[in-house]
């Protein structure tokens, strides 16, 4: 077999490996640009505003959960809340996620006070929070997440939306915040938003059409390796 034919047939090989992984592009779901995941309450809901209790304060802790849902499979990049302007927050914010109020932890973590970004006035004296959270990939469903000051200490408070029909936000509250003796379902909307982006997993046949890709490509590089030999 001549040089040219040997180099005709790899060349069509390539040309073939090249449409594959543009296939393999093409059907594997790519992460979107950051987008709001969930924003709570949603447009339109609740009348007139009220303060959820602070978190924190004086010497009983106070802590507010509330629930968001996930669509799709996330990951989670930022999340803010509003509070106001007066709260310290020297000793920065406990950020909880839990499949259920004081549930095992999905996500726990402490962020200082430089950690935790303040713009813009709401009005009430308040303003926005934020933090950039480490990539949090959670598949579709129903969380509870909660944010809070990490001492009694330190006031810490968190604006809510009156929903006189009631809500699913819970406080808790006592002398020790972990294990409050007080638990009071709230008639309010706990004001938040999570940002991140969507990140589907590929459907079973995406992943059979890959490997199948894959292993023809296998079969055919093998093939001209092994004719070529032999005219050698």
């Amino acid at each position: 077999m001549s040089f040219s034919s040997n180099h005709a047939r790899y060349r069509r090989a390539a040309t073939a490996l090249l449409v594959l992984i543009a296939s393999v592009s093409f059907v594997v779901p790519r992460a979107n640009a950051t987008v709001i995941l969930f924003e709570n309450p949603p447009q339109g809901a609740g009348v007139g505003t009220q303060w959820c209790d602070p978190c924190s304060s004086g010497f009983v802790g106070y802590r507010v959960w509330d629930s968001f849902v996930l669509n799709e499979r996330s990951t989670l990049e930022f999340f803010r809340w509003i509070g106001l302007r007066t709260d310290p927050l020297t000793l920065g914010v406990d950020f909880e996620i839990a499949n259920n109020p004081y549930g095992p932890a999905i996500f726990s973590a402490h962020f200082s006070s430089s950690d935790i970004t303040m713009f813009g006035n709401t009005g009430n004296s308040s303003n926005i929070r934020r933090l950039t959270l480490p990539n949090i990939v959670l598949n579709a469903g129903t969380y509870w997440l909660t944010v809070h000051g990490p001492s009694n200490t330190e006031q810490h408070t968190w604006l809510g939306v009156f929903e006189p029909t009631g809500d699913n936000s819970l406080i808790q509250f006592g002398p020790d915040p972990n294990n409050p003796p007080l638990v009071l379902p709230r008639n309010e909307d706990a004001v938040f938003r999570l940002a991140g982006l969507v990140t589907p997993i590929p459907e079973p046949s995406t992943w059979v059409m890959i490997i199948l890709g894959f292993a023809f490509m296998g079969w055919w590089a093998g093939g001209v390796k092994s004719r070529s030999a032999s005219v050698h």
